[in-house]
């Protein structure tokens, strides 16, 4: 991301190419092709055809958009585009106010396929004027004709409020693509750094044949999966290749239905893939970074380290004060949520919160789904603050939470029930530690358990992770593992988070996997501690390094996302690991060594203090900073 961040920052020639991927995440959550489809198929039935209505979806998804919108073209005429009404929603989402910023105030041009007007919509809401719009031959004219080609948005296929804009038939994208559009994009890739970001260049009637002509200067690609980073080159053959086999497949052996299913996923990824390969192949130079879902905020923060006059409390008022939606208001909460992780920060994020439950229950029927989350993310922020008052604030919102979720119906509702109860659990864990007292310690306990029982039922590998991982950390530090720790316990909740790291990176959520990891260097760390204490010194270093190796790894992939509470008590546990190691060394005479681990534990120690000041919150954790710098005062004496 540092390249990215970097080609903004001096407003070198970058632009974005994005696609309809930039539309799933909430609030938008705009439904991609497969699921649009069967609105206008399931509406032509005839009552006779009803009982093969499934066959028919399924078929109809075998074929490009384009083609099943020609068909229908045939027999409803203009009708057969009315299903892109359901793009005329405003729910734009953070990645739609993201580049809506980039247009305006950084002055970069964003290139999409998208019919969609979201970016738009962020544009006037919050920085009251629209981007410069080119959307159809008439307004590609215009670009053509400017000398100095402006930062705008340029919209190939159309604007769904200008329905003669749109491109959505076969026989307008499958002839000669347009003189004029192989101009604007034969001028952007041979002069500016490319990026696309959740576009599956899988346009192969008009983008992709310009793209074959065309020598791109610098590509890069986003991707939020790890698991195929070899494609680019190496891949190409083998994935034609496969790519030609499940078409064949698909087409002449008629597998079954399941099986079908399974090969159109595969083609589909397979076409992106072998796509992007081919521009590889002909680009001057191409990249593929993987980042997380929440690349926006990645990509501000770090500009706003560069922004010295970049005000967030500006932003803060904007949407406090002018902005009266509730999803809105919400999306605000996140982005402060996420971009700065300090008391003032999340104070500010309760207030955002504060507004729009106030907003929702002025309503008649109260929306649940919004409201729940609203009070979640207000006790949240209580939580992180972290002080007693805050705690109980915390603990008050996530049982007003609970109250509107007693009974949940949607799968949706209950995964957000177990959240909240696991938030809860570690609310109380907090409170234990600061009062000892022995009913919060068992309030702790009966929520995390409460959250777990959901999560085993729904299966997912990440949330019963971090709910079982909990529970172990609860039950370690009131010494219920004071003998030592079972392989039974052990064994089983390393592999856990071996899953679950997999599955998250999978996913793309670099902080969920960079947690997986911290929690296995953890557990290495207490059995290696364990062993220290039982003068088992072999063991015990080749414990605590294998900690070190993870936490150090933990803090890599945190350093992506600018989790600062998260590589601060990544620090702080790595000064402790080498602390037991400088010891096993002094013990057996090895100074010299001992003398660089503890310059190890030394600047570890530097880094988790610094993070600690900066965030001003979680006061314990300075006292395990106090403690760790009284014994390298100890170890310093030791070897003068």
């Amino acid at each position: 991301m540092d390249n990215i961040v970097d080609l903004i920052r001096k407003k070198e020639n970058v632009a974005f190419f994005v696609g309809s991927g930039i539309s799933f995440d909430y609030p938008s959550i705009l439904p991609g092709w497969t699921l649009v489809s069967e609105g206008p198929i399931r509406f032509l039935y005839s009552e006779k055809l009803k009982k093969n209505q499934d066959e028919i979806v399924f078929h109809s998804k075998k074929l490009r958009p384009e083609v099943l919108i020609d068909i229908m073209y045939r027999v409803i005429g203009d009708k057969s585009i009315e299903w892109l009404k359901i793009l005329k929603s405003k729910e734009y989402n953070i990645n739609h106010l993201f580049l809506a910023s980039i247009i305006l105030k950084y002055n970069i041009p964003v290139i999409t396929t998208n019919y969609d007007e979201l970016i738009e919509t962020a544009s006037k809401d919050v920085f009251k004027k629209p981007p410069r719009t080119y959307c159809n031959e008439v307004g590609f004219n215009k670009w053509k004709r400017l000398r100095d080609k402006p930062p705008c948005l340029i919209k190939l296929h159309g604007t769904i409020r200008n329905v003669e804009s749109i491109k959505a038939f076969l026989q307008q994208v499958a002839g000669e693509p347009s003189k004029l559009m192989k101009n604007i994009l034969k001028y952007y890739f041979e002069n500016y750094t490319v990026i696309f970001w959740g576009y599956s260049l899988t346009d192969d009637f008009d983008i992709v044949p310009i793209l074959k002509e065309v020598t791109p200067t610098h590509i890069i690609r986003l991707r939020y999966r790890r698991d195929n980073d070899k494609i680019i080159k190496t891949s190409l053959k083998e994935n034609e290749k496969e790519l030609g086999s499940k078409l064949d497949k698909l087409m002449f052996e008629e597998p079954p239905k399941k099986e079908r299913e399974n090969i159109l996923k595969i083609i589909s990824r397979l076409r992106s893939e072998v796509n992007f390969g081919r521009l590889a192949t002909h680009a001057k130079t191409f990249s593929v970074y993987f980042h997380s879902s929440q690349v926006p905020i990645i990509i501000w923060n770090k500009l706003k380290k560069e922004e010295k006059k970049k005000k967030y409390d500006e932003f803060y008022l904007k949407w406090s004060k002018t902005i009266d939606d509730a999803d809105k208001l919400l999306i605000g909460a996140e982005i402060l949520f996420y971009v700065q992780d300090k008391k003032e920060t999340f104070q500010k994020v309760v207030n955002l919160c504060s507004n729009c439950i106030s907003i929702l229950e002025k309503k008649s029927r109260y929306d649940i789904e919004r409201l729940s989350n609203a009070h979640l993310l207000k006790g949240w922020a209580h939580r992180m603050i972290g002080s007693d008052e805050d705690l109980n604030h915390a603990i008050k919102n996530f049982n007003k939470a609970l109250n509107l979720l007693k009974a949940p119906k949607s799968q949706k509702l209950k995964e957000r029930k177990s959240y909240i109860l696991h938030q809860m659990g570690q609310s109380f864990h907090r409170k234990w530690r600061a009062s000892k007292k022995k009913t919060d310690l068992l309030h702790a306990l009966k929520n995390l358990n409460a959250s777990l029982k959901i999560r085993e039922h729904s299966g997912i590998v990440s949330d019963i992770a971090y709910t079982k991982f909990q529970i172990f950390y609860i039950k370690d530090e009131t010494g219920e593992y004071i003998d030592g720790y079972p392989i039974r316990v052990i064994k089983p909740l390393k592999k856990l988070l071996c899953d679950a790291q997999e599955y998250l990176s999978k996913t793309g959520d670099v902080k969920g996997a960079a947690i997986m990891v911290h929690n296995k260097a953890y557990i290495n760390q207490l059995i290696g501690t364990k062993k220290f204490n039982d003068k088992d010194y072999d063991k015990s270093i080749r414990l605590l390094k294998v900690a070190i190796k993870l936490y150090q790894y933990s803090i890599e992939n945190r350093n992506l996302i600018f989790d600062t509470g998260g590589i601060t008590m990544a620090n702080l546990r790595l000064t402790d690991c080498y602390v037991k190691i400088v010891k096993i060394s002094i013990n057996n005479k090895k100074l010299n060594r001992a003398k660089k681990e503890r310059d190890s534990a030394e600047k570890y120690l530097k880094n988790a203090k610094k993070g600690y000041v900066r965030m001003k919150k979680e006061p314990y954790r300075q006292e395990n900073v106090r403690e760790l710098e009284k014994e390298i005062e100890k170890i310093n004496l030791l070897l003068k």
